[in-house]
């Protein structure tokens, strides 16, 4: 789930005089308190009966003025859960933002399956060059990687593309209960996404995050939430054409649809466990279902530059 924020570079030229320019503490507060808002929206959510979760988002990195946040699924419904979290955040985020900055935010999530089609890179960091950073950190690459930042381009304050896997399994986690009905969806036909799915047209769906509520403006460009009908039809379609791209499925998840593994890619995870025995994969699903709510992992620190600065200021 990636994070973004809109009209960065002009706020910072703006307010860029100074040794310490004023923008800097605006960002630093992002930086820092976007994600604590997001950790703390789950307890809300679990009250309400949500689907529970096997792990809670984490920081994967900071790229610019974005966060991207990544988290396991154990479950298809518990992509519900994490959408609902992330979405309600930003928007909190952002009312509160937009009071002192006039900023907004654009958001987007995609789902990526490991180890088959894509990776997880071990980096090897050198403490001595920062004591303050892992020893070891974990980096994501594959075709899977590259949609999501391809989708990103299309978010704006309303709009939060999804992938079209991620949204099957928001659909169906949606029929769980009537109470979870209320995420809407929206549909922006298709564009060439540039390297994805060889160049064909892609679908562009996006969670909407105003909820189904239409501005005079979208009254007049016919902006309209999707019937979730129509676009479940639509997703079930795409997946029987012949693309690159898969049905989605999750080895711990209890439901057979999606726990069933395609064989061709039953058949690549043996060939990678042969090559590779620290890849683990069985493992790593298994212990993902035994504890529902483990701890959160600690946050990464706040970029450098940003943290030098508010040393600076404070002195």
């Amino acid at each position: 789930m990636s994070v973004d924020i809109i009209g960065s570079t002009a706020f910072k030229t703006e307010r860029s005089e100074g040794d310490t320019p004023p923008w800097v503490q605006i960002f630093e507060s992002f930086f820092e308190e976007l994600p604590s808002t997001l950790a703390g929206s789950y307890d809300d959510l679990a009250k309400k009966g949500f689907p529970a979760t096997t792990a809670q988002p984490r920081v994967w990195k900071f790229i610019g003025d974005e966060i991207v946040f990544v988290v396991p699924l154990g479950r298809h419904e518990e992509s519900l859960t994490h959408i609902v979290a992330f979405k309600e955040s930003v928007n909190a985020y952002q009312a509160e933002w937009t009071k002192k900055s006039m900023l907004s935010l654009r958001a987007t999530a995609w789902t990526a399956g490991f180890p088959v089609t894509n990776a997880v890179v071990t980096l090897q960091q050198d403490p001595q060059t920062d004591p303050q950073t892992d020893p070891q950190g974990e980096d994501y690459i594959g075709p899977s990687i590259d949609l999501g930042f391809r989708l990103a381009q299309f978010a704006d304050s309303r709009r939060m593309p999804i992938s079209i896997e991620l949204t099957q399994l928001l659909l169906d986690a949606c029929q769980l209960k009537s109470k979870h009905r209320s995420l809407r969806f929206g549909y922006g036909g298709r564009k060439t996404l540039k390297g994805i799915n060889r160049n064909r047209p892609y679908p562009l769906v996006w969670v909407d995050r105003f909820d189904g509520k239409q501005t005079a403006e979208d009254r007049l460009l016919r902006v309209e939430p999707s019937d979730r009908g129509a676009l479940a039809e639509f997703v079930e379609e795409f997946f029987e054409e012949k693309h690159q791209i898969r049905r989605p499925f999750i080895a711990t998840d209890p439901n057979p649809r999606y726990r069933e593994v395609p064989p061709d890619m039953e058949q690549a995870r043996r060939i990678l466990k042969s090559e590779d025995p620290d890849v683990g994969y069985e493992e790593s699903v298994e212990e993902a279902g035994e504890e529902p709510n483990p701890p959160a992992t600690p946050l990464p620190r706040v970029p450098d530059q940003l943290r030098k600065k508010k040393k600076r200021r404070k002195r």
